[in-house]
């Protein structure tokens, strides 16, 4: 597992996030079909996301951590953080 890998999902352990705002995902053709997300992208690779409610700019621990998301994406009142593994 790379460091940064395992400072990402440290952080997440770190911080508390309840399992249904985060996850992982694996090539998602769409994000818009996949996640409900406004803007249309394609995600090769795998991935961690994280949701974050409109207030939250980082989670303190995942900014601790110094791990920046790949894409952020924003979905109904909130936004998804994907981080590249």
């Amino acid at each position: 597992m790379k460091k940064e890998t395992f400072r990402l999902l440290d952080a997440i352990n770190r911080e508390g996030i309840d399992n249904g705002m985060w996850g992982f995902c694996q090539d998602i053709k769409d994000t818009t079909d996949y996640f409900g997300t406004a803007e249309k992208i394609e995600l090769k690779g795998q991935f961690v996301y994280v949701y974050r409610e409109p207030d939250t700019l980082f989670f303190g621990f995942i900014k601790e951590a110094g791990v920046k998301p790949t894409h952020t994406l924003t979905v109904e009142d909130a936004t998804i953080d994907f981080y590249k593994l």
